[in-house]
């Protein structure tokens, strides 16, 4: 009988041990495996990037010219000249090297239109009509050059500051039976701004961009400017290398170079691809 009681509380010793060593090895085999974090975006790993598209911009034009001692009159190439809305081209170019960049941007802008005038105006000195049949011929070429340094960057998007120059080369005539006048100007106006991108998705980008200056009349009565760009949009990247962009852009831009004086308004949406390296 001892030696029976004896080989049950043995018994018992063993499964109490054995029951214990599973109890704690069972949380360990039921832990969920360790979380590997946020997805880092894709289309951000590149040297160069590329983009090109069409913008599809509404104009607002007007221009003033003076010539002669006369003053010029404001002239509409929208209601006054039969200007009418076209899609643009667009090309952006980036080189990156970790938080910085060089950006480079072209957008040529052309209107032709012909129209009889409703109404008379004045232009470099010459007196235009109403009922004067006029040839209107239109270039805003603008780029921009410029430097962004990213300030906080994050694997789902950035922050950063950024500076460029903005031209815009003017140059606009109008025809008619007496012959063509015409105006053109170059107006290099520096902005500072800051740009904000992240990534709701990998491949879902969402971001935008605004610049600024001012060259105020204190300055020189003869020479102001003023530039206000802004840009937001949303990209989708197939790759790391290819991608799309829908965006809306708006530039405003006024100038007075001498004796002429321009606003010019261009706000529209636009589509590119985007292609990295």
């Amino acid at each position: 009988m001892p030696f029976s009681i004896r080989r049950l509380l043995s018994a018992l010793a063993v499964l109490l041990l054995t029951g214990s060593g599973a109890a704690e090895a069972q949380p360990l085999l039921s832990l969920p495996p360790a979380n590997p974090g946020p997805r880092a975006a894709i289309g951000e790993d590149y040297a160069f990037e590329v983009a090109f598209g069409l913008w599809n911009p509404t104009p607002g034009i007007v221009i003033n010219s003076e010539s002669l001692g006369i003053p010029g009159t404001d002239v509409d190439l929208v209601n006054d000249l039969g200007v009418m809305q076209k899609r643009l081209t667009r090309l952006n170019a980036t080189l990156k090297t970790g938080r910085h960049k060089l950006r480079f941007e072209r957008v040529p802008i052309q209107y032709v239109a012909s129209t009889k005038l409703t109404q008379p105006f004045v232009f470099n000195g010459q007196r235009f009509a109403a009922g004067t049949t006029v040839d209107t011929s239109a270039a805003f070429k603008t780029y921009r050059a410029g430097y962004e340094l990213d300030i906080i960057r994050a694997d789902r998007g950035y922050l950063g500051i950024l500076t460029d120059v903005k031209i815009t080369d003017v140059d606009v005539s109008l025809t008619r039976s007496l012959g063509t006048e015409f105006t053109s100007a170059i107006a290099p106006i520096p902005t500072v701004g800051g740009v904000l991108r992240i990534y709701p998705l990998p491949f879902l980008a969402v971001g935008g961009e605004a610049s600024y200056f001012r060259i105020p009349e204190s300055l020189d009565e003869n020479y102001r400017g003023r530039y206000l760009d802004y840009d937001v949009y949303t990209t989708v990247n197939a790759t790391n290398n290819i991608g799309a962009t829908l965006g809306y852009r708006s530039i405003d831009v006024f100038y007075r170079n001498r004796l002429d004086t321009g606003s010019l308004t261009f706000a529209g949406f636009y589509l590119s691809g985007v292609v990295r390296f």
